[in-house]
């Protein structure tokens, strides 16, 4: 939306406020600075400042491009300014500081010459990547009261330079002047990480430009997991749980890396063969995204018997976006001693506190009593596919099933074993 205005630094104060006389001349001379194109601004509503406003710093003489940004004398020291590849390079001056408009620094400006050939400027290593509807506005001085200069924008996609097309809003014919340039709106495929903005003079028209303003409308930073929730891992001291798996990924998160855990007792891997697993994952984003990735975590044998309960975190520190957990619960049993000859084995269908058997499966465990009822152990079966080697099964029963599987004594009738039927 633009919204011309005028200040009159002249306006009378008579007690506290302008006379009415005073306000009728500041209102004729805005309509009629609006209609001749002197004075015009663009404001943007919803916008913040990608950059800092780029004033060009200042500048005592003619100094080359290279010098001044070698010297930090640019007003975003942390960015690098060029020529941007083309084949002469602008040069800052002290000249013709910059006025008449809002936001003018009235100090150093990059000077297009009016010899023949191409010459540029440009800013670069812009990080625009958690903005949207991104929009570049600057001063420019028109040298010539009869042409116009022959200025061309160009934004970097992350490949190439791509021309920007605007128009000057000014008539060839208007007076020799500073002005601002119309808001020019850059497409979605500048919205990156390592943006450059440049300015390229051809023709024999003299032109500068100062004052350039970069915005935006800020993302928001978001973080999207593939489950709320995990089924309950279950492990013994001997073996670690089965893997279980869920995606995460995010976007307009900046330069922030998205990290996954941890969570005391799991580990997590990008393999389900859990290669390289570690506590914690941490994904770097590109242009301030994560693509879908999926983690794969497991509860560790090594962990002393008990309840693993809780959220495995999914956050990216310093982005602004909402940590995501993803809930779980998981159990270590021991891995069990020799059965005593003699004793009673029981096969036990869940876990003894867990939740109401179903038609699903359930983990099974081996319950050894003495003949007079004395509870010894209770040996929890195999939760993982090749946990006793390759090519083994996990142990698992329907939690509603009445004649799934009983037990048998082996051929030498000293070890049990299920028998399913």
């Amino acid at each position: 939306m633009s919204t011309p205005y005028y200040h009159s630094p002249n306006t009378k104060k008579n007690g506290g406020g302008s006379t009415l006389r005073q306000q009728m001349k500041n209102t004729v001379l805005f309509c009629i600075l609006c209609a001749i194109g002197l004075f015009s601004t663009q404001v943007s509503f919803g916008q913040t400042n990608v950059i800092t406003p780029e004033t060009m710093g200042t500048v005592s003489a003619t100094t080359a491009i290279t010098a001044h940004e070698t010297a930090n004398g640019f007003a975003n020291a942390a960015l690098t300014m060029t020529a941007g590849g083309a084949t002469n390079a602008a040069d800052i001056r002290s000249s013709s500081a910059s006025s008449g408009y809002s936001g003018a620094s009235a100090s150093a400006n990059v000077f297009f010459t009016s010899t023949s050939g191409s010459y540029g400027f440009a800013i670069e290593g812009i990080n625009a990547s958690s903005f949207t509807s991104l929009t570049v506005q600057f001063g420019y001085r028109k040298e010539s009261a009869t042409v116009l200069p022959t200025l061309a924008l160009d934004y970097w996609n992350g490949s190439s330079y791509v021309n920007v097309p605007f128009t000057f809003s000014q008539a060839a014919n208007a007076a020799t002047a500073w002005y601002l340039s119309p808001s020019i709106s850059l497409p979605v495929a500048a919205q990156i990480n390592g943006l450059r903005l440049r300015w390229t003079k051809s023709g024999t028209t003299s032109v500068r430009i100062d004052d350039v303003v970069l915005q935006g409308t800020s993302a928001s930073p978001t973080i999207s997991v593939g489950a709320a929730s995990l089924p309950k891992f279950y492990a013994n001291q001997s073996n670690s749980s089965q893997g279980q798996s869920f995606t995460v990924g995010g976007s307009n998160l900046g330069s922030n890396n998205l990290t996954v855990g941890p969570l005391a007792g799991y580990e997590f891997s990008t393999s389900s063969t859990f290669a390289s697993a570690s506590s914690s994952l941490s994904f770097t984003p590109v242009s301030g995204s994560v693509s879908t990735q999926t983690v794969h975590a497991r509860l560790l044998a090594s962990n002393v018997v008990g309840s693993y309960n809780g959220n495995i975190p999914v956050d990216a520190a310093g982005s602004g976006a909402t940590t995501q957990n993803i809930a779980v619960t998981g159990q270590v049993y021991a891995a069990g001693s020799p059965f005593t000859a003699g004793n009673i084995l029981t096969l036990r269908v869940g876990e003894s506190s867990g939740s109401a058997l179903s038609s699903t499966s359930a983990p099974i465990f081996m319950d050894e009593y003495t003949t007079t009822g004395t509870f010894v152990q209770s040996v929890a079966m195999p939760f993982s596919l090749n946990a006793l080697g390759t090519n083994n099964r996990r142990f698992t029963m329907s939690g509603s099933s009445t004649s799934e599987g009983y037990l048998n004594l082996s051929p030498r009738r000293t070890v049990p074993h299920i028998r399913w039927i």
